[in-house]
């Protein structure tokens, strides 16, 4: 699974571009973290993550590896709901602290 997540910078750019892909497509984060947990185990690996992002909007593969592993905040090669919606809910510019759970 990726370990090298994208700068904040990237992040910021990348997560604007997704709410607004989910805003037309009229889902909700919630929404968003059901299509990425095809098998609703409760985590979302790389393969389930790459899958469902295809479905709410078209990213290169560097993207969406760079993406999950800024997720994937524990480096375990899964992400966890509560983590994916404090990233969702990240500001431009703010800093995420890699143990705020």
């Amino acid at each position: 699974f990726p370990t090298t997540p994208l700068n904040d910078e990237k992040i910021d750019f990348v997560l604007s571009d997704f709410r607004k892909a989910l805003n037309e497509k009229k889902l909700t984060f919630y929404d968003a973290y059901k299509y990425l947990d095809n098998n609703n185990d409760g985590f979302v690996t790389i393969n389930e993550f790459c899958e469902g992002i295809d479905k709410i909007i078209k990213i290169s593969q560097h993207v969406k590896e760079g993406l999950f592993a800024y997720m994937d905040f524990m480096k375990i090669g899964m992400i966890d709901f509560p983590r994916f919606m404090i990233v969702m809910r990240k500001t431009p510019n703010q800093k995420i602290a890699v143990n705020k759970i």
